[in-house]
């Protein structure tokens, strides 16, 4: 009898893909209910844990694919959409009017706010009942775990060109680099905030929060594809 061992490859090669596509599959499949639930850690390691103890087995071998890597991958998204959570909760509670916009859950949420439920009229003083919120960013921006950080871009909105207004917006630009001062007097990172305006938006405050990934030494994710 003869074997072809071209065929016993081909064969290694697609159980490899099943086992890989499954995987991926209950992957999609928690990430969408975590998106739509309220996370319980203690539930959510356990459900991690299971995964990757039964999917751990030689699926990786002879393919390329780093499966150590993929719990840690869900672990900082799962970080990632607390965070979120935690923010979107924080805004809410202090600034009732607040809309939260979550482009892409886990990497950019942005909160639109009113400039006058932040800064005194017709100033660029942050209102003092407004400084402890302020503070409370900066700490969950330092809750980013290894390998990623939290950013910040705080847009201040302003009148449009074509609607005849050609003057300079100084207040807004005085507004943006006081949130970014009392951001960073707090704690957060001067590397993680950006300020700019948004014409056509008068009277309102975009804060955007992005999660992005910075290289780690020694991490085998960062290593992948990486020449001698």
């Amino acid at each position: 009898m003869r074997i072809d061992f071209g065929q016993v490859n081909e064969f290694k090669d697609r159980s490899a893909i099943l086992f890989l596509g499954l995987y991926l599959l209950l992957l999609a499949f928690f990430i969408l209910l975590n998106g739509i639930s309220q996370i319980e850690e203690t539930k959510t390691k356990a459900v991690v844990g299971s995964l990757t103890a039964t999917f751990r087995a030689d699926i990786g071998k002879g393919t390329g694919i780093d499966i150590p890597s993929m719990p840690s991958a869900l672990d900082d998204f799962l970080a990632a959409q607390a965070f979120q959570n935690d923010v979107s909760n924080l805004f809410h509670a202090v600034i009732p009017l607040s809309e939260v916009q979550v482009s892409r859950p886990g990497e950019l949420m942005t909160v639109i706010i009113p400039v006058a439920s932040l800064f005194e009229t017709a100033s660029d003083a942050i209102r003092e009942s407004r400084l402890s919120l302020v503070e409370r960013i900066a700490r969950a921006l330092d809750t980013a775990p290894e390998g990623t950080r939290y950013d910040v871009e705080f847009v201040v909105g302003s009148p449009s060109p074509v609607d005849g207004n050609t003057a300079p917006p100084v207040l807004g630009l005085a507004r943006a680099a006081a949130f970014a001062r009392a951001l960073e007097a707090a704690g957060a990172p001067g590397s993680s905030l950006g300020v700019g305006l948004k014409p056509g938006a008068p009277g309102q405050i975009f804060i955007a929060f992005l999660t992005q990934e910075v290289p780690v030494a020694g991490d085998a994710r960062t290593a992948v594809g990486e020449g001698p």
